[in-house]
């Protein structure tokens, strides 16, 4: 299974001094719905006509490319920009996330943060797939029994070990 990998997200952003004022209301109210971001949050952001640069979503699916410039209509490349960037992902979210761990920032920089993503960063970082051998389904199983008895026990953490000793 694929426990991590990388691939390429949106990031849409504003440059409020191009954007009409009378045009900032219905823009919000388009792409809250789109964002999930409150409208009022956008509207804060639109107002701030000192900034350059406004981020109004992240790691917007490639696959939405299209209903974003839909929705931004006449304010792309006037007020509104996408940007493609690379980033992890992580498809099976916080499954194994102890073992594979994940990617933040150092210095500005993003690394490898905990886990294989820290211990093989230089291996990753040129490419290199590594290959684990996580069971998913044990995996998930092991997850959801510690979950289950985690939340009767009223405990804040525990460990599963799953071993086959060799007769």
């Amino acid at each position: 299974f694929l426990a991590a990998g990388t691939t390429q997200f949106l990031r849409l952003y504003a440059v409020p001094s191009k954007i009409d004022r009378s045009s900032r209301e219905a823009l919000a109210q388009k792409f809250s719905r789109f964002l999930e971001v409150p409208e009022n949050e956008l509207l804060a952001k639109f107002s701030q006509e000192d900034d350059f640069y406004e981020v109004l979503g992240e790691r917007i699916p490639l696959e939405k490319e299209n209903m974003v410039k839909g929705i931004a209509g006449e304010y792309l490349r006037n007020g509104l920009q996408i940007e493609r960037y690379d980033d992890r992902f992580y498809p099976y979210h916080e499954l194994a996330s102890h073992v594979i761990g994940f990617v933040g920032f150092e210095e500005g920089e993003r690394r490898g943060a905990y886990g294989v993503e820290r211990f093989y960063e230089d291996e990753l970082a040129r490419g290199a797939d590594l290959l684990l051998t996580l069971d998913i389904t044990l995996q998930e199983r092991a997850q959801r029994f510690l979950s289950d008895l985690l939340a009767y026990w009223k405990s804040s953490s525990g460990s599963v070990i799953i071993m086959r000793p060799k007769d």
